[in-house]
C-alpha cells in the first residue's frame, strides 16, 4: 500500500501479484490485493489490466461486500475516463446496492453525477449530487466537491439562486481545501454578476484571485469580473 500511495505502481503491482500467487492468501485478502493492484494498474494507465482485476473481484462470491462495492465504484471511475457514461452510471448503481459504507457510495454517486453531466443530463446530475449531500457523516472535502458540482449544474440549467446557495455553503465547511474555497468564490462571483450585484461580485472575484489554487480558467473569469467592475467605477 505504501508503494502504491507513493506512486511506485510498478513495484506495487509486483508485490500484489506475488501475494495473489501465494496459496496461503485467503479469498478476502485476495479481493483486497486485486483492488489495490487494479488501482496500481490505473496509475500506469494500463486500463485492460485494471478492468480485469476489478472483474475478478466481482466474480468472487467470497469477496466482502465492501470490496465488491469499492471495485464497482472504482470501475465506474474508469468508465468515466473512457467516456462510457452509461457503464459508469450502471456500476455506480450496483455499488450503492451492495454496501452502505459511505466511501464507495459517495464515490459512486459522484461518478454518476459526472457521467450525467457529461451526457448532458443536468437534472439527473443535480439529483446525484443531492444524494451525495444527503449522506450522514460526509467528510467536508466530499461535501465541498458535491456542492461545487451541483452548483455548476444549477448554473447550467439557469437556477442562479440555488447555485449561489451551494457555492456559499462551501465556504462554511471547515475542512474544505483551498482549491474548493477558491472555486466557490469565483463561481459565486459569476452568480452575483448575473444578478446585477456587481460590488459583491467584484469582492468575491478579488477574494478568489487571492488563492494560488484557483485554476487558470477560473482565474481568467475572476479577473474579468473584477476588472469590469473596477473599470466601470473609475
Amino acid at each position: 500500500m505504501q508503494l502504491m500511495n507513493a506512486g511506485d505502481f510498478g513495484s506495487a503491482i509486483a508485490i500484489y501479484s506475488r501475494l495473489l500467487d501465494d496459496p496461503s492468501t485467503s479469498a478476502e485478502e485476495a479481493a483486497g490485493h486485486l483492488v489495490n493492484r487494479a488501482v496500481s494498474y490505473g496509475g500506469l494507465r494500463q486500463v485492460e489490466a485494471e478492468l480485469a482485476d476489478y472483474e475478478r473481484v466481482l466474480e468472487m462470491p467470497e469477496a466482502p461486500l465492501l470490496l465488491r462495492g469499492t471495485a464497482l465504484a472504482n470501475r465506474s471511475a474508469v468508465w468515466l475516463r473512457l467516456g462510457q457514461w452509461d457503464n459508469a452510471i450502471a456500476d455506480g448503481n450496483r455499488a450503492i446496492e451492495l454496501t452502505d459504507d459511505i466511501v464507495p457510495v459517495a464515490s459512486s454517486l459522484m461518478n454518476q453525477g459526472i457521467a450525467f453531466c457529461e451526457n448532458g443530463q443536468k437534472s439527473e446530475a443535480i439529483n446525484a449530487y443531492t444524494a451525495v449531500l444527503s449522506l450522514s457523516r460526509l467528510p467536508d472535502k466530499i461535501s465541498a466537491e458535491a456542492l461545487l458540482e451541483r452548483g455548476v449544474n444549477y448554473l447550467a440549467v439557469g437556477d442562479t439562486e440555488e447555485a449561489m446557495v451551494d457555492f456559499t455553503a462551501v465556504g462554511s465547511l471547515a475542512q474544505a481545501n483551498p482549491f474548493q474555497y477558491a472555486c466557490a468564490l469565483c463561481y459565486r462571483a459569476c452568480c452575483l454578476s448575473k444578478c446585477g450585484r456587481r460590488a459583491e461580485a467584484s469582492a468575491d472575484a478579488q477574494a478568489a484571485l487571492g488563492y494560488a489554487a484557483l485554476p487558470p480558467k477560473l482565474r481568467s473569469i475572476a479577473l474579468q469580473i473584477f476588472g469590469a467592475w473596477n473599470g466601470s467605477s473609475s
